[in-house]
């Protein structure tokens, strides 16, 4: 019996051994445990700029300028920030105890959605549009599910911002909004 605790014990702590290679030698400064978490917290961004990685999506960037492809890295590092954000506030809403969990990825039940699980759940819809006497008028192409709507809520949003009207002939100012209830 002596001898399969022995087993088990050195399973585990083979289990818990975790080999990272690295420059930063000052052990007080950079102790093993910070060194860990850093690393292991480098997964956030990964997922994030996971798209770069895609041979498809970098091939079809032809980027001569070095003055573009440093443009193209803010339009991407603005749209993680936005997509890390939109993640967060969903997130900060649904803790508290009282509030349901989503729907996520397949279904399953969550209150630690990702953004791409956010985004999942709202790529079905399908925002229709015409301009017509000046006017830019948006509708849903069919009602949302109950789903959808609360991942809307959740990221501060009211569901009509979906539909409406917008001026489009004013004269050197923004749009305006008409409500079209």
């Amino acid at each position: 019996m002596a001898e399969k605790e022995d087993a088990i014990r050195d399973d585990a702590e083979e289990g818990g051994l975790f080999v990272l290679i690295t420059t930063l030698m000052d052990l007080e400064k950079y102790p093993a445990r910070l060194l860990l978490e850093r690393y292991k917290g480098q997964g956030n961004i990964e997922r994030i700029f996971r798209f770069l990685k895609n041979p498809a999506w970098v091939g079809a960037m032809c980027l001569k300028k070095p003055e573009r492809l440093a443009a193209l890295g803010y339009v991407l590092l603005m749209a993680a920030i936005i997509y890390t954000l939109w993640e967060r506030r969903v997130r900060r809403a649904l803790i508290s105890p009282d509030e349901e969990p989503i729907e996520g990825l397949n279904r399953q039940k969550t209150k630690k959605p990702t953004s791409y699980a956010l985004q999942v759940v709202l790529g079905a819809i399908l925002v229709l549009y015409r301009i017509q006497n000046g006017e830019l008028l948006i509708w849903l192409s069919k009602p949302l599910k109950p789903n959808q709507k609360r991942v809307i809520q959740l990221s501060g949003f009211s569901p009509e911002i979906y539909e409406g009207r917008w001026n489009l002939l004013k004269k050197k100012s923004n749009l305006s909004f008409k409500d079209s209830r």
